[in-house]
């Protein structure tokens, strides 16, 4: 077994709630036993991972309630390899590029896939298309947030000089911050914990709802909220910071 105490530094900190009490931990202790199986790696792990998020949709589409049961009994499965790919290429010391956007792709085909699954499901127990719109809406607003958050990152890798101190919170600043409470803000954590237990509850219709309407919120009112923070962060509006060179 690996030393506990270099085994734990392998956990994701800080990170959402639910992989910090209940998927990270329980991918550490899996980590701890497969650690030393230099067949394993991180990169087959995230495809152990994908298959399970197939198998997800697969389940979830059927439509009957035991079937709903065992996919939201295999999304912790499914959430659990995920935190254990990127544990394991910590503890290895392994990570690469390829790995982390490996990672993303397959954490965005899980999500599309395993929604896909649910409104299909629905269709099929009620007869109804709202899943399919409800469904729609959410993915989209799920991926183009992703790319704002991208676009974010990208941004502040580019500035070299910030000043001392933050800026004061604006009074503009503290409603969007809102969008970043828990089972609001786009955390993988909080979905996975949601999905289960819409799946063991039976409310997956209602939880389409919630999803669609929190994602049409991040979808509008993200951007502002960036910008604002960002300015706070930095100094300055997105559109002050100069790009190093031609970027298109």
């Amino acid at each position: 077994m690996p030393e506990p105490s270099r085994l734990r530094a392998a956990i994701k900190t800080p990170d959402t709630w639910w992989p910090t009490v209940f998927s990270g931990p329980v991918a550490n202790r899996l980590i701890g036993l497969v650690a030393n199986l230099e067949w394993l790696t991180p990169n087959r792990i995230t495809g152990a991972s994908l298959v399970a998020g197939l198998i997800n949709g697969a389940l979830f589409a059927v439509g009957r309630y035991p079937w709903t049961v065992a996919a939201g009994i295999l999304v912790q499965v499914s959430f659990i390899l995920d935190c254990a790919d990127g544990q394991l290429s910590r503890f290895r010391r392994t990570n690469s590029l390829y790995g982390y956007y490996i990672d993303k792709i397959v954490d965005r085909l899980k999500l599309i896939v395993v929604f896909l699954g649910i409104a299909w499901g629905i269709e099929r127990s009620t007869g109804g298309l709202l899943a399919w719109r409800l469904t729609i809406l959410y993915i989209v607003s799920h991926l183009v947030t992703d790319l704002y958050r991208e676009a974010y990152r990208d941004l502040q890798a580019r500035v070299t000089e910030r000043p001392a101190t933050k800026m004061p919170v604006s009074v503009w600043l503290r409603p969007f911050s809102l969008l970043d409470l828990p089972f609001v803000r786009f955390a993988f954590g909080d979905l996975y914990f949601l999905l289960t237990l819409a799946a063991i509850c039976d409310t997956l219709l209602p939880l389409l709802w919630f999803e669609s309407l929190v994602g049409g919120l991040q979808l509008l009112f993200r951007p502002i909220y960036m910008v604002l923070h960002f300015r706070r962060a930095n100094g300055r509006y997105p559109w002050e910071v100069e790009a190093p060179g031609p970027l298109r």
